[in-house]
């Protein structure tokens, strides 16, 4: 197994580049990828920046150029799922884009604007998140279901109510449906991992600045519980 891991900020990234053994180091789409050991599993991370374009580019730069065989998309999210509240985790069961009209879509390869997570990643990921204690030593309350990615920081208290009446989504983000797009026309296994920095409403971006570091220290931390489960054995 190769892993794949894919993050927009250094917040996100930078727990776990500084725990690999970085074998080597490419220049590549105004980033760089990085190929080396984690955890002690083969792994290529690359911070990928922020938006569904870069995402998506870079998703399949790892899959196809470095042989990544299952994909992890790393990092925070605002949480707009009912209880679900800052520093908490969010695991996909699924992922979709709020931003596209969705009809014309399915008529279209690859036919889904809805993209299921890989299940055994996932219930390795609810595990290892369940072991993790937020800063002041509470524990982390642990979410399973749809994140929710757009091109748009939610910041509305309105636009809030309204994705949550439509899409039913535990988070929302900016990266995720395009890293599952990539991975499925890829023929690869994906999850998407979240941790809340903000609740998506007029006070986001505060929260944000304030919860950046620690949310995406406990979504890293997750991906290091999900690669000392492997098993060897196929997802």
């Amino acid at each position: 197994m190769i892993y794949g891991i894919i993050a927009a900020l250094d917040e996100e990234l930078l727990p776990l580049l500084e725990r690999t053994e970085v074998h080597e180091s490419k220049a590549c789409c105004g980033t760089t990828i990085y190929r080396g050991e984690l955890g002690g599993r083969q792994a290529v991370l690359c911070k990928c920046s922020i938006g569904t374009l870069n995402a998506a580019i870079c998703t399949n730069i790892v899959i196809r150029e470095f042989g990544a065989t299952a994909v992890i998309n790393t990092g925070i999210a605002g949480a707009l799922g009912e209880g679900v509240q800052v520093l908490d985790l969010v695991i996909s069961k699924d992922v979709t884009r709020y931003d596209i009209d969705a009809p014309i879509y399915h008529k279209y390869y690859p036919f889904t604007t809805v993209y299921e997570a890989n299940a055994i990643l996932a219930g390795r990921a609810i595990k290892a998140a369940e072991a993790l204690q937020k800063p002041d030593g509470a524990p982390v309350r642990v979410h399973h279901g749809r994140v929710l990615t757009g091109d748009h920081f939610v910041e509305s208290s309105q636009m809030k109510r309204e994705l949550i009446a439509k899409y039913r989504p535990l988070c929302c983000e900016m990266e995720g449906a395009a890293v599952a797009h990539a991975a499925l026309v890829n023929d690869c296994p994906f999850l998407v991992i979240r941790a809340m920095s903000d609740c998506a409403d007029e006070n986001a971006n505060e929260s944000y600045d304030n919860l950046i570091s620690h949310a995406g220290l406990l979504s890293a931390r997750t991906v290091l519980g999900i690669l000392a489960q492997d098993d060897g054995g196929a997802l």
